[in-house]
């Protein structure tokens, strides 16, 4: 099985490009990260219960 060219194991997905995703913001609502494009981008995750 071949994908752009490069072989892949059974059951592995294609991941998006960071650009391509979005996040819930703390106001709720969503947040691309295209917005962000050309900059340099730290990604922390703070969840918690």
């Amino acid at each position: 099985m071949a994908d752009d060219g490069e072989s892949r194991r059974k059951g592995e997905s294609k991941l998006a490009a960071f650009h391509d995703l979005t996040m819930d913001a703390i106001t709720g609502e969503a947040l691309s990260f295209e917005k962000y494009k050309g900059q340099a981008c730290l990604v922390v995750n703070l969840a918690s219960q």
